[in-house]
């Protein structure tokens, strides 16, 4: 009997010995989703990681978004860790919670389940729930301000972007008048008298000799002698003429 009992100590310690690493068990772990998608979710606790396989057998991981802190349960298949059960932790309060997260950037991703968003070289990624705020009419290409308390929106406010409109064209400066070029007065008796020209003499100043231009009064009844008051621009054009 005592030779019987031996046999079979020596057998499952040979068992022991020859089962194939497949056959360890699966592993569970409470600790942060690090990333998920639709093939994977790889969640790191204080200690250790596991990266578990999501299959079509799997619970569904749309839900869940890096950040969240989750209590997972993989099966080994083979040479995998398959999902098996994922269970969401519950968030402490958003207000005093140490893992709350504010964040404002562009909207990159929006769903029922979750909101990503890019501002730089940053990116983060919120869960939604149902007890998370409203997104409203939101869509990818807006901006906003959120806050995430352990992976989940606690805070959501459409950040709107106004363009600033373009100043008012300057109105164009009035133009400077030219200047008036001041005028020449005379004082004396007509010396000369053409048709281009008129000349002035008195003992004081000598003579003084006007052109005749377009805008010059018409000189048809002044006559040599006559005494004249003449004013000339200083360009000697004559622009006024009466006599004394």
């Amino acid at each position: 009997m005592l030779r019987w009992i031996c046999g079979l100590a020596a057998l499952s310690a040979s068992l022991l010995f020859v089962l194939p690493a497949s056959a360890e068990p699966g592993r569970e772990l409470t600790g942060t989703i690090v990333s998920v998608s639709s093939t994977h979710v790889k969640v790191k606790g204080e200690r250790t990681a596991v990266r578990c396989v999501v299959t079509d057998r799997s619970p569904s991981v749309a839900r869940f978004a890096a950040g969240v802190r989750v209590h997972v349960a993989c099966a080994r298949r083979q040479a995998e860790l398959v999902l098996v059960r994922i269970r969401r932790l519950p968030a402490a309060d958003a207000e005093t919670a140490p893992d709350r997260i504010e964040f404002a950037g562009a909207i990159t991703a929006l769903s029922a389940g979750s909101i990503s968003l890019h501002d730089g070289d940053r990116d983060i990624s919120c869960a939604i729930e149902p007890r998370s705020p409203s997104t409203g009419d939101a869509k990818v290409g807006d901006h906003a301000r959120v806050a995430c308390t352990g992976g989940v929106l606690s805070a959501f406010q459409p950040i709107v972007i106004r363009a600033v409109p373009p100043a008012p064209p300057v109105p164009p400066a009035p133009p400077v008048p030219a200047p008036v070029p001041p005028a020449i007065v005379g004082y004396g008796v007509i010396t000369a008298l053409a048709d281009a020209s008129l000349t002035i003499h008195n003992d004081e100043h000598g003579d003084l000799t006007c052109t005749l231009g377009e805008r010059s009064p018409r000189l048809g009844d002044f006559k040599l002698g006559d005494r004249v008051k003449v004013g000339c621009t200083d360009g000697r054009v004559l622009v006024a003429v009466s006599r004394v």
